[in-house]
């Protein structure tokens, strides 16, 4: 089986209903018969795929296990039948059965890159992956031993941000959750992630999961058209990005939630300055300015962020956050795979909207011309590969774990287009090249024509 007919199999629905039933580790009661035949699917893929090249690196190995421990038998019947899943024979004494994960288990992976899987981990939480993922890892960072934080204004602040996430395809809590943890391996990873004060982890972490609060599910471009209070608010400038901030404020401000009230008053203002600054920079309409001056700044001073002065510290912490928010193409290919449609499922809401409303809809968010698979290879290509080559100055390790990912999903993306297929011809009229590639709002891939009433 040649690797691209691996790819193709991975985005089809029956792998998509496997995959589920593994990362999840249902029990066999618990399956219907679509879920049996999926996995008899998946197991035969895993096994081909083994014997030959070994490409099956999507699961991990607690997850291999739970697929080798059922056999599969079909039913001799006249015309063609499904197979039935059969239970596993008696194990040995000693043998491992087996299991889900528990919570503690997926919060022992909290800074593990390739391991941790934000999707089990919201169902482990009950819809809460935002509060468990930001009060370990400030745990896990030393944070709240080194400053005076009460823990239940804590937990009541990331209830109420978590809940203040809207329910979007994409821009949701368990995005929020999914980009903090991002920071908290990123941390882990390399040294720079000793060099940063508590009250800069406390800010990043926080940053991180309020980045996205109360998003609407609409690009800014789209708030502007619409002349919406948002944009007129902020003069049509970073619309989302600045109702973020407000809203964290908000709710900050409320006395069961507001955890930097033991504080000196200049830390403090200083956490309020930083989380501002950080989540107003996830404004993608920066982004090619914010790499410019992360450059020349690294350039300047070198990797040794101990050494670099007060502003240079905040770029570091912004160039962080834009990363890990930009990041989920270089998650493993299962998770690259279900974020890259949940953006474009959201984008495509949008579009929907647009015609609607008799606007002309944006060229990306045409759900009839603008395919998954060419998006997610532009940004890759565009966006995402340069930012991480800058980022390797500074966070060596975490380039290393993530380039892989990413060469896989380019090749996974590029071979949904069509084998042999001219690339740039199938992906014109979605991914068409804009003026100096200088790119927009946070995950938001621009229609290279003028918005109307912009």
């Amino acid at each position: 089986m040649s690797g691209s007919v691996l790819l193709r199999f991975l985005d089809t629905p029956i792998a998509r209903k496997a995959f589920n039933v593994v990362q999840h580790f249902k029990r066999k009661d618990e399956l219907d018969a679509e879920e049996q035949f999926a996995l008899l699917r998946l197991h035969s893929w895993l096994a081909r795929s083994e014997g030959g090249n070994g490409e099956m690196v999507w699961l991990d190995d607690e997850q291999r296990a739970y697929l080798r421990s059922f056999t599969y038998k079909h039913v001799p019947a006249a015309g063609p039948q499904k197979p039935v899943l059969q239970s596993p024979p008696p194990r040995p004494c000693g043998a491992v059965t087996p299991r889900r994960l528990t919570l503690q288990e997926m919060l022992d992976r909290m800074e593990d890159w390739e391991r941790f899987d934000v999707f089990v981990l919201e169902k482990l939480t009950g819809g809460e992956p935002l509060h468990a993922v930001c009060m370990e890892l400030l745990r896990r960072r030393g944070v709240l031993e080194a400053l005076p934080i009460p823990e239940d204004r804590l937990s009541s602040f990331l209830r109420a941000a978590e809940r203040a996430y809207c329910p979007n395809p994409y821009h949701n809590s368990t995005h929020a959750a999914d980009v903090t943890q991002a920071l908290g391996a990123m941390l882990a990873m390399d040294a720079y992630g000793a060099a940063l004060t508590p009250l800069e982890q406390l800010a990043l972490l926080i940053a991180g999961a309020v980045h996205d609060l109360g998003h609407p599910g609409v690009q800014n471009a789209f708030l502007v058209r619409t002349e919406a209070d948002c944009a007129k608010q902020c003069g049509g400038k970073s619309v989302n990005e600045s109702m973020h901030v407000a809203l964290a404020f908000e709710l900050l401000r409320r006395p069961e939630n507001d955890f930097i009230c033991r504080l000196p008053p200049e830390d403090r203002a200083e956490f309020l300055r930083l989380v501002e600054a950080m989540v107003l920079c996830t404004d993608m309409a920066y982004h090619a300015a914010a790499l410019d001056d992360f450059a020349d700044t690294l350039a300047e001073l070198g990797p040794d962020l101990a050494a670099w002065p007060g502003e240079a510290r905040v770029k570091a912490l912004q160039m962080l956050l834009h990363t890990a928010d930009i990041s989920n193409p270089a998650r493993p290919l299962h998770h690259c795979m279900v974020w890259g449609r949940k953006i474009h499922d959201e984008m495509y809401k949008q579009g929907d909207l647009e015609r609607a409303l008799g606007l002309e809809v944006t060229a990306v968010c045409d759900r009839a011309s603008a395919p998954v698979a060419c998006g997610q290879l532009k940004f890759i290509n565009i966006f995402l590969t340069p930012c991480l080559k800058l980022v390797e100055g500074l966070a060596p390790n975490f380039v290393a774990a993530a380039m892989p990912h990413i060469e896989g999903a380019a090749a996974y993306w590029r071979s949904q287009i069509g084998e042999g297929g001219d690339e740039a011809a199938a992906c014109a009229p979605a991914c068409a090249t804009f003026p100096g590639s200088a790119a927009l709002g946070s995950h938001e891939i621009p229609d290279p024509k003028p918005a109307k009433g912009a």
